[in-house]
């Protein structure tokens, strides 16, 4: 018999990154432009997320025991499993220097799953009486939102370009600050580009 498979997920993943939004709040604006709840797969993890979300972005505490009466006011706080535990949050502690890399990888699992329901309902439709030019269009439409979806998640936050920048100035002796061309053969010809 053939084993049903489970869609991409990694649940210690998504509370690693949940652990550093609760013990540094404010690195959620280095995430919120990468991840969206959907990125999350666990029904808890996911309630959890929106959760610090508006805490944050209402300028309010973000400590446990805000996050818990916030879900007791929206009648959430049994669906993530009842009471939340320092340990559950310090257990999942890492550092937190690795937060955008840790996002852009649960982005990823987001988009295998996505890539995988546009799949079916494919196929769905394939087998279906749906006229095929409707079935293309609506398949190209998802097709090119997924795309835009993944240049964006691929995208570098302007911090970390310019945290990258600075570093490479402090690890070059010799920096001649240069344009480049556009050109690779001319860029090297020029040591960098136009200087």
């Amino acid at each position: 018999m053939e084993q049903e498979k489970k869609l991409p997920h990694n649940p210690d993943l998504e509370q690693q990154i949940l652990a550093a939004l609760i013990m540094q709040p404010q690195t959620l604006f280095d995430v919120d432009t990468i991840l969206r709840p959907s990125s999350f797969y666990e029904t808890a993890n996911r309630i959890l997320y929106i959760t610090i979300s508006y805490l944050v972005n209402t300028n309010k505490a973000t400590d446990i025991v805000a996050i818990a009466q916030r879900l007791r006011e929206t009648n959430q706080l049994e669906a993530i499993g009842g009471v939340l535990s320092p340990s559950q949050i310090t257990a999942q502690a890492w550092s937190i220097a690795h937060l955008t890399e840790k996002a852009y990888q649960l982005r990823e699992i987001e988009m295998q799953r996505d890539i995988i329901a546009l799949s079916l309902s494919t196929a769905d439709a394939a087998y279906s009486n749906e006229p095929i030019a409707d079935t293309v269009e609506r398949m190209e439409k998802q097709l090119t939102d997924l795309q835009t979806s993944a240049t964006r998640a691929q995208a570098v936050p302007m911090p970390d370009i310019i945290d990258a920048f600075f570093r490479s100035l402090q690890d070059t002796e010799n920096f001649r600050p240069a344009i480049p061309t556009g050109l690779a053969g001319m860029n090297k010809a020029l040591n960098g580009g136009f200087h």
